[in-house]
């Protein structure tokens, strides 16, 4: 398998071809100095394209590093935001739901008055008196995932039209 799988790689690869195989003639410098514009100019362009994307990569991105504890030479704090990136939208928009979802479970909970304490650090009475405050319609999931789906589109629209 070829170790050449982006275009950097591949400009660098002819660049040190021209230097130390190749009997480079100027048309053949010219040719790479135009590629090597053409990718630099592309590649600034995307980045200034995207800039929501890229505030929210680098904020994630350094949360990441503070969460594994590393610096910006490690590894997992990258592979961790490619995985992100890499999984489906579905996938992503169903852990949100779930989590908005679970939160809510919380939220209900915690306004009836029952602690959020593992039921095993609680004592007799207090777990009597939140038998009573508690119902199972707080498990009732506030969204679906296609209400979710729908609030999002808006949010990353509203953005995107926002801080253009």
């Amino acid at each position: 398998m070829s170790k050449i799988n982006t275009v950097n790689k591949a400009i660098q690869h002819f660049e040190w071809k021209l230097i130390n195989v190749w009997d480079a003639s100027q048309k053949d410098i010219d040719a790479y100095n135009i590629l090597d514009k053409f990718t630099k100019d592309k590649q600034k362009e995307q980045y200034n394209d995207n800039q929501l994307l890229g505030k929210i990569f680098i904020t994630f991105y350094g949360e990441l590093i503070k969460y594994y504890q590393g610096s910006l030479f490690d590894k997992e704090p990258l592979k961790a935001l490619n995985k992100i990136l890499d999984t489906p939208m579905e996938t992503i928009i169903q852990k949100f739901t779930d989590k908005v979802n679970e939160q809510e479970v919380y939220l209900k909970m915690k306004n009836a008055g029952i602690s959020d304490k593992h039921p095993m650090l609680k004592t007799d009475k207090d777990k009597e008196s939140e038998k009573g405050k508690f119902s199972l319609d707080m498990l009732e999931p506030e969204i679906t995932t296609e209400q979710a789906e729908e609030l999002l589109t808006s949010l990353i629209n509203n953005a995107l039209n926002n801080f253009k």
